[in-house]
């Protein structure tokens, strides 16, 4: 094959090619007007009567099975008042893309089928409308004529590069993968982006070219079915699919990237509605296809290619059935081991959390009976969680082990299981159980499965489950098994470091607010002190002058000879006395 194109050099292709087909004046001008709302029904038939050729083409059409016309119309004027304006608009520029091409279909390789490639675009177009009026799309007819364009993009691509295309078309005939994957690894560019931009350069309106450029992308599921009614691109969506599930004409892509239970789940179709679809599809595309003077093979011939397909499509459901049961598992899983790395570590102490860690694990995996414990190096606790059938939820028990030094060295040495430290406990609710004797009973069924848990150097850790009727039979869910209890020891030890650093702030927090008292009194102290210093340097200094007042009062005292004066300084010696 020639070297590889690329997205630029192709997009310069398709838009430069002086010779790439345009639409005729007419479509032209249909298009131009296609949303003015003053445009008329006479209008459009003026028009079209401007064309003979197209005329006759368009009543040919017009006075087909596929519109039910009760009797044979001459006129323009007469097919569009019965058959309205936008089912006239539709047929006519249906009717001039499919001769637009006829010119160039020379130029193409021999390995391409022009006639299978119209007969599929003409089941999408049947199939479109037929969905429209299945899921209330206001124009049956725009439906139409979306699925009869929808894959323009591969005629561009032929029309650029004939040869480099039907490689592409060869290589997804095998069915491995869809041909948009094809398309994309070796032309860089897909049929639908093509398709896109020759609809951009013929100016259709925005619903044809979203069908063109979307009409592979998945619409997904729906919760209200209704909601497809305004999504031209996902009813030419399912109509695609439809088709090649029916194996109607040959648009190259062989690849289903559905099933029927994709259809049930989805969109409502159970397997008697697609039955009915089918052979109501059928004969309709092999009607339309005779005015056309496309040759349609007997609906005996589809029917037997559709059971052959079907039967091969059985194989390749039961692979993808398979696949999705699988995705699905591990999104469940994927989903748990997220819920169980985002459980708050405030949420209690680490018991608590552990527990709900648990809940989780057996909700996923369907256990009937689980018991997870934990237990420090030196042996003097164990601690755990323990789920069964008759407890709502996962109980906590917490157990001291009253051992003497030589037993704890050598449970040290041997390592023995964790089961040689269980015995009677009391769980959480205040019922009393013997842990050991449980085990020992799952043991001996033959059911039982151990796992050890690495929770941190400081904690050692084993769980122990029934199997009996759980997914365990199977190796991907043990898998599950272990990388959910590994992220619940994540989560054990996240948590015990919490309430260490916690335990470890309260005390600090407590230390602080002792000294923060014990420098509160000191200062207390302090001003005391200081008080009673200034106390007594006021003392010190009131006292000075009395005692000169004292000893003058004296010295005067032993030389008065006046009674009055001497009873007046003995009062006031008195007075600096006190």
């Amino acid at each position: 094959m020639a070297q590889r194109p690329n997205l630029e050099n192709v997009n310069r292709r398709i838009l430069e090619l002086d010779q790439f087909p345009t639409l005729p004046s007419i479509a032209v001008d249909l298009v131009h007007r296609w949303n003015d709302p003053e445009v008329s029904l006479a209008n459009v038939t003026d028009l079209i009567s401007k064309d003979a050729s197209l005329s006759s083409k368009v009543l040919q059409v017009a006075n087909s099975a596929k519109f039910g016309l009760k009797k044979e119309v001459s006129s323009l004027h007469h097919a569009g008042a019965l058959l309205g304006l936008n089912a006239l608009r539709c047929i006519t520029l249906g009717v001039t893309v499919m001769d637009l091409f006829a010119d160039y279909q020379a130029d193409w390789t021999n390995d391409f089928e022009p006639d299978e490639f119209w007969r599929h675009n003409l089941g999408v177009a049947i199939a479109s409308e037929m969905l429209a009026e299945r899921f209330s799309y206001p124009s049956p007819e725009e439906a139409f004529l979306g699925g009869l364009i929808h894959d323009i993009g591969k005629l561009g691509l032929l029309t650029v590069m004939p040869e480099d295309y039907m490689e592409v078309v060869r290589k997804a005939s095998a069915g491995s993968q869809t041909l948009l994957e094809h398309e994309k690894q070796s032309l860089s560019v897909t049929h639908t982006e093509v398709g896109k931009w020759i609809a951009e350069k013929w100016n259709l309106p925005e619903k044809f070219r979203k069908a063109i450029w979307l009409h592979h992308q998945n619409p997904g599921a729906y919760q209200d079915k209704s909601e497809s009614s305004g999504h031209l691109e996902w009813i030419v969506y399912i109509a695609d699919h439809l088709v090649r599930r029916s194996r109607i004409g040959n648009a190259g892509n062989q690849y289903l990237q559905n099933d029927d239970l994709w259809l049930q789940q989805n969109f409502g179709f159970d397997s008697d509605d697609l039955s009915d679809f089918t052979e109501e599809l059928l004969p309709r595309v092999q009607a339309a296809g005779e005015v056309l003077d496309l040759e349609t093979p007997t609906i005996q011939v589809y029917l037997k290619s559709l059971e052959d397909a079907n039967r091969i499509l059985a194989g390749r459901g039961l692979e993808a059935e398979v696949e999705l049961v699988e995705t699905r598992e591990r999104t469940g899983f994927l989903k748990k081991l997220s819920e169980i790395a985002n459980l708050s570590i405030t949420d209690g102490p680490e018991l608590d959390v552990l527990a709900k860690a648990v809940d989780l694990i057996r909700d996923f995996i369907d256990l009937k009976w689980a018991l997870v414990l934990t237990h420090d190096t030196s042996y003097q606790t164990v601690q755990g969680v323990l789920f069964t059938e008759g407890l709502s939820r996962p109980e906590s028990f917490y157990r001291v082990l009253n051992l003497v030094e030589e037993e704890r060295e050598s449970l040290q040495m041997r390592g023995r299981s964790s089961v040689s430290l269980l015995g009677e406990t009391v769980l959480s609710s205040g019922k009393r159980m013997n842990l050991r004797d449980s085990v020992m009973r799952i043991l001996q069924t033959g059911s039982l499965l151990a796992i050890p848990i690495n929770i941190s150097d400081e904690i050692q850790g084993e769980c122990f489950i029934d199997t009996t009727g759980s997914k365990l039979q199977q190796t991907r869910y043990r898998n599950y098994l272990e990388s959910l209890l590994d992220a619940s020891a994540k989560l054990y030890e996240r948590v015990r470091l919490f309430r260490r650093v916690q335990r470890e702030s309260e005390s600090a927090t407590d230390a602080l607010r002792r000294e923060s008292e014990a420098h509160r009194q000191l200062f207390h102290f302090e001003r005391l002190a200081s008080v009673g210093r200034l106390a007594a340097g006021a003392a010190h200094e009131i006292n000075n002058p009395l005692a000169v007042i004292s000893g003058k009062a004296q010295i005067l005292l032993m030389s008065e000879g006046d009674p009055e004066k001497a009873e007046s300084l003995n009062s006031i010696i008195n007075q600096t006395m006190r």
